[in-house]
């Protein structure tokens, strides 16, 4: 089982300024851990967290000052007489580790003796977060960095008190400062992995302090690394945990300077080097090379598959292609449980503008929709659909900046042809609208039961080509059973370029991984008394989470199975979410 903490909310301000800092500049530290609350819930975690976090600030230079379980006038105590040592062009942290809470629009970190009486008895006794950075900005420290670990939830909610608005808020910096988050808002940070995890620390410190070791490596990146890495592990049990950046930095900081050590590449990584070079190429000589230099490789199997292909026929003339804004596409006969009927003639609009998605009729049919495998996929139920178009591939970033004139996406390095994330469900309700003003379409999200019907393409399998999971098929995480490098055409660290994987049974690419995708419908815990006409599921469940499908690059393959379903809030916006736009057909 999975547990989650109120100790997750990671907040990091700093300001560096662009001058060389002077030989006696002092790194000093002040770090509190709370666990033992009297009036709200004790926490289990702060105080391990705030040891962890001092050894890995001594550890690469700081001078530290190490608190727990403070009252109010001891922590008041502790942040001025921190304060009354800073000197100009000190590079400074502060770290907070306990329960916090909203009140209008500032965070207050709660002292062990806080009152829950009410909002402004909660007032009196916090910390105001604002107050103290204000506070720290006038001893002019060249770097001020703030580690505020504390709930994204309201440590209040529940106990019949309406006691702020909810947990600690996305407060930014001032110009020359970061707030960094471990946890969205609303989030829990995860405590543990597992009942048995024997690590003592929360996820995102685990993660953190290991990040922060590393030589060489600007701030900016290591916090990147750290969210990818503390969101896919929080993934492997089902949990939404993704750290927030506020970035109004100015120039770099390293926690330890220095160049990255020397990387040298070994023999099975120019192997993948070599591989990546020409996988995609049309040339048989270059797989006959391979080949001969790894008569054992790792892709031989493909190599050998590709030569097959390009010696049986002319090379396709892919420049002379000329898609269809809508392609019906018939399945061969259903092997399972699924009855898909050949589909009826339909009468889609012809595309009207550049940035429209390429799209493909799905044909009408039924389908088992479901599993018995977690508890919101049961029971499995008999679904009908009608036909409808569905988007070929998942909207690019190229497509959403042609609509909305900007690209959110964070792997904006991969290119136009990559699906555009980092949209929240209601971003996408006024690119839709846009899209359609222009097009003069009407696109839409597609329901859930028509995502599913679409993904399986007539198979009742876990995936549409099978049982197992194969990165020839899909773009996503680490393997459960080996942890170790994709083994196959899945060879991006990321998201990769949209149609890189074949097409299931339907015409439909990156069903499964890639990114997950937006659906029309609000979440419920399970599947009893669904529509069984593949309409959107809007009446009941909880109206504060819209579902996700799919899986993405980040996660391991069971939540890339055609019947994972996932819950999230309508306005997240993360960096493994995207979409893909559905159409409702009128018949001749």
């Amino acid at each position: 089982m999975k547990t989650s903490r109120c100790i997750g909310w990671l907040s990091l301000a700093l300001a560096s300024l662009l001058v060389t800092l002077p030989a006696q500049a002092a790194r000093l530290a002040l770090v509190i851990g709370n666990d033992d609350y009297v009036n709200v819930r004790r926490l289990r975690n702060a105080a391990a967290d705030a040891d962890t976090m001092a050894a890995a600030l001594r550890k690469v230079g700081y001078t530290v000052t190490l608190q727990k379980n403070r009252d109010l006038r001891q922590t008041k105590d502790d942040v001025r007489a921190f304060r009354d040592r800073v000197a100009g062009g000190d590079e400074v942290v502060l770290y907070f580790s306990g329960h916090g809470v909203q009140l209008g629009s500032d965070n207050y970190l709660l002292p062990v003796d806080v009152r829950s009486e009410s909002e402004s008895q909660v007032r009196d006794d916090g910390l105001s977060l604002s107050a103290v950075l204000r506070d720290m900005r006038g001893a002019r420290p060249a770097l001020t960095l703030a580690v505020i670990d504390a709930c994204r939830n309201n440590p209040f909610e529940g106990r019949g008190k309406a006691i702020g608005e909810q947990g600690l808020t996305g407060v930014a910096g001032a110009s020359g400062q970061m707030v960094i988050y471990a946890a969205g808002e609303g989030q829990k940070a995860l405590d543990r992995l597992s009942d048995t995890d024997p690590v003592k620390n929360g996820l995102f410190t685990r993660v953190f302090v290991k990040e922060m070791e590393r030589p060489g490596v600007p701030i900016d990146q290591v916090l990147k690394n750290v969210r990818v890495e503390v969101h896919r592990q929080a993934q492997t049990v089902r949990h939404e945990q993704v750290p927030a950046i506020y970035d109004q930095v100015l120039g770099n900081y390293y926690f330890v300077p220095g160049a990255a050590p020397l990387r040298v590449s070994s023999a099975e990584e120019v192997e993948q080097e070599f591989w990546n070079s020409i996988k995609d190429g049309r040339d048989a000589h270059d797989f006959r090379d391979y080949e001969r230099r790894y008569p054992n490789g790792r892709f031989l199997p493909l190599a050998q598959r590709q030569l097959r292909v390009l010696t049986a026929a002319p090379p396709v003339q892919l420049a002379s292609i000329k898609p269809e804004p809508v392609k019906p596409v018939v399945p061969p006969p259903a092997p399972q449980a699924a009855t898909v009927p050949a589909p009826r003639p339909a009468a889609p609009a012809p595309l009207a503008c550049a940035e429209c998605p390429e799209m493909v009729v799905i044909p009408a049919g039924s389908f088992e929709m479901g599993s018995n495998d977690y508890s919101d996929e049961k029971p499995p139920h008999r679904v009908s659909i009608k036909s409808f178009a569905l988007g070929k591939y998942e909207v690019t970033q190229g497509q959403w900046r042609a609509v909305m004139g900007s690209n959110p996406s964070s792997f904006k390095e991969c290119g136009d042809n990559c699906p555009v994330e980092q949209v929240s469900w209601d971003d996408i309700q006024q690119y839709i609208q846009k899209l359609n003003a222009s097009s003069g379409q009407q696109y839409r999200l597609p329901s859930e039961a028509e995502w599913e019907y679409a993904a399986r393409a007539g198979t009742s399998s876990k995936y549409w080509w099978g049982d197992t999971a194969s990165h020839d098929y899909a773009n996503y995480g680490k393997d459960e059973c080996c942890g170790g490098l994709a083994q196959g055409r899945d060879q991006w660290t990321n998201t990769a370029p949209v149609g890189q994987f074949p097409a299931n049974a339907f015409g439909l690419h990156d069903m499964h991984g890639n990114v997950w995708e937006w659906v029309q419908d609000y979440w419920h815990d399970s599947y009893s008394a669904a529509p069984s006409d593949g309409s959107a599921w809007v009446a009941g469940g909880d109206q504060g989470k819209r579902v996700l499908r799919g899986g993405s690059w980040d996660f391991i393959p069971a939540d890339l199975r055609s019947a994972i379903r996932g819950r999230i809030s309508p306005d997240s916006r993360i960096i493994n979410i995207g979409f893909r736009l559905a159409r409702t057909l009128l018949t001749p």
